[in-house]
Parts: C-alpha cells; structure tokens; sequence
C-alpha cells in the first residue's frame, strides 16, 4: 500500500505550464504544489496510483461517508483519468483524529471563523518516509479544517460539498472559477456562485488530477 500526493494553488484553464520533474513539463488547470519529484498527499498503491485515500476524523458523520462514492463515481472510467481505471476511491481509516502511518486525510472539526473549510499540509517526516521505503522528502498528508459554526447550521448537501471540496485541495486541486468544477468556492464572483448545484468531480477537476500525476 505504498502512497502519492499532491496540492495547489489556483490558474485559469489550462494556462500555466508545471514542472514535474526536471525536462518534464505538462499543462494544467490547477498548479502543482512543493514537491515536484515527489508529489504531495501520498496515494496508496505504489506505481500503480491506485487511488486509495485513508481518512481519519474527529467528528465521524454520514456526510463524509456520502461524500466519498460521489468522489469514487465521479473519477472513475473517465476519459480525463483514463490511467485511474478505480478512480479515487476515498475510505473512512479511523475515528481518532489522529494519524498514524497509514492516515493520509485528517477532517478536523473545529471553531474556524474565517471561513467553512481550509486546507494545510504537513512535511511527512523521515520516520514516515522510511516505514514507506522512500527516502526523504516524500509529500505531505493533508489536514482539513472544517469550521464548525457553519457545519452545524448546513444541510446534508452543503456538507457533503463541503468535504468533496476541501479534500481536493488535498488532491491537488486549486479553487477553480472559470468552469463547473467541485472546487468552485461558492462565491457568487465564482462561476455564479454555484456550490450544491455541483455534486460530482467535472472534467476540470479531473484534469487537473490527471496532471498532477501523469
């Protein structure tokens, strides 16, 4: 169950140029973050980029369980992530909130008045690279806050949107506002504001997964 990763910061459609590694360049909508060798958040299954995503939280609902198969459905058999033949497929590890060396997403649910999601990562450290069998930098695992105010004042789908959007950013996916995307940010500045209306990974968002990981 080995791992990959990644992260990013926002572009318009296809216009700023990547590097992956050295002499390798791709196009992307969304840019790839720190670790252009190695990637960011770990993705089990070795070479193979299975897609398989452990998450752990501190406050396990049924909106992170409904969120995951709609992530699953929406990057599995597309044209866009041909090579993700089983898409990504997101799985509840534990209940903790805590991490251990198979954790690669940690919901935290919290006071965070600034805004109802956001997304930080963190250096895996050597301990981490080395029970991988990877040498050191190997990525980041992803916390994402989740504020809690406006989480107990949402509906089922505004939650579930919710976490589809912030963990990807842990994929590697930006706030995306020129196209339908999963991680349009609602506001209304944002592809007109849409948010529930968007419950599936969109095209833009798969390519930019796709990019992340050619």
């Amino acid at each position: 169950m080995l791992k990959n990763f990644f992260k990013t910061y926002s572009i318009s459609v296809l216009a700023l140029v990547v590097l992956l590694s050295p002499a390798v360049l791709v196009f992307a909508n969304h840019t790839k973050g720190t670790y252009p060798s190695v990637g960011h958040l770990w993705m089990s299954g070795g070479t193979g980029y299975s897609g398989l995503i452990f998450t752990t939280s501190n406050n396990c609902n049924s909106s992170e369980l409904n969120a995951y198969p709609r992530v699953k459905n929406s990057t599995t058999g597309t044209s866009e992530m041909s090579r993700w033949t089983n898409g990504i497929d997101m799985r509840r590890y534990t209940c903790t909130g805590t991490w251990d060396n198979s954790t690669d997403i940690y919901l935290q649910y919290l006071s965070h008045p600034s805004s109802p999601g956001e997304n930080h990562d963190t250096v895996n450290s050597s301990a981490y690279c080395a029970f991988w069998g990877v040498s050191y930098p190997c990525g980041v695992r992803s916390t994402d806050h989740i504020d809690t105010t406006w989480w107990n004042g949402q509906g089922t789908l505004s939650r579930e949107r919710l976490i589809m959007h912030e963990t990807g950013h842990a994929f590697g996916l930006a706030d995306h506002c020129t196209s339908d995307a999963i991680m349009n940010n609602g506001l209304s500045t944002c592809n007109g504001g849409k948010w529930i209306a968007i419950m599936q990974y969109m095209p833009t968002d798969r390519t930019g997964i796709n990019n992340v990981y050619p």
